[in-house]
């Protein structure tokens, strides 16, 4: 049911009767049974993209339902070049909130037992301490409506270019750097998972990468092996890299205890 909500619906041009089309090619329609060839790219306009028609909030939401209920018909109907500012604020978006809701969640745990520390130092006067904890902690939050954005730009392109560089290796990559570049911002409409309580990192986490192997590989018309693979290694590659750095720092740690 899902995925014929998230289909493009079109209108015949001779009858005016609804219908909804997955793919490109030519269809009936079921009013009139006149011929019809459908564009995705023309017809199949992302939400996001055509903000101007539903307003920006209702485009982003619109989007966001599209990739996360069915991502293959979502990412056949985006284009590989264009305008990939928009498809950038989409990913900062969707990134951002992921940031500010982890450091968030970080800070809230960490002031907790602060405040009860504050709070059975001056016989639990609870107001008193929420004063001195509330300033903080806004601006810490303020600090982070600032950074995120960055960092989350940085994480998008980061990302494209690891992605992009292995798809190459495995001779993957039909289309410019552009089209792995929005495969990646739209993907990351599963960051908003993270709202979720105590599973939602996880589930998002793991729906990233299913999504950013989906766009992958529909975008660069390439098979999900080598797609699975240029987003499935470098993540192996990254934990090596850290394991292996956990086990020098705690064996130079060893050695000079030992000595």
């Amino acid at each position: 049911m899902l995925q014929i909500i998230s289909m493009p619906t079109f209108k015949c041009p001779q009858c005016g009767g609804e219908f909804q089309a997955e793919t490109e090619g030519r269809y009936h329609c079921p009013h009139c049974d006149n011929t019809i060839a459908i564009h995705l790219h023309m017809h199949g306009k992302i939400p996001w993209e055509s903000w101007r028609e539903k307003g920006r909030v209702a485009a982003f939401f619109e989007t966001w339902k599209q990739v996360m209920s069915n991502p293959v018909s979502f990412f056949k109907r985006v284009p590989v070049k264009g305008n990939f500012v928009l498809p950038m604020y989409f990913g900062i978006i969707c990134q951002s909130v992921a940031i500010i809701l982890m450091w968030s969640y970080q800070a809230g745990f960490h002031s907790i037992p602060l405040i009860l520390d504050y709070s059975a130092a001056f016989g639990g006067y609870w107001p008193w301490t929420a004063a001195q904890s509330w300033p903080s902690m806004t601006i810490f939050f303020l600090a982070l409506l600032v950074v995120a954005p960055i960092f989350a730009l940085i994480g998008i392109l980061f990302t494209s270019a690891v992605y992009h560089s292995f798809l190459k290796i495995f001779s993957g990559a039909s289309n410019t750097f552009e089209a792995t570049f929005r495969a990646v911002c739209y993907a990351s409409s599963s960051q908003l998972l993270g709202v979720i309580p105590i599973a939602g990192p996880i589930i998002s986490g793991v729906w990233l990468l299913v999504l950013s192997c989906i766009g992958i590989k529909v975008m660069h018309q390439t098979s999900y092996l080598k797609a699975i693979f240029s987003v499935i290694i470098p993540l192996v590659l990254s934990f090596v890299f850290i394991a292996l750095i956990a086990v020098i720092f705690f064996s130079g740690a060893i050695l000079t205890w030992i000595n």
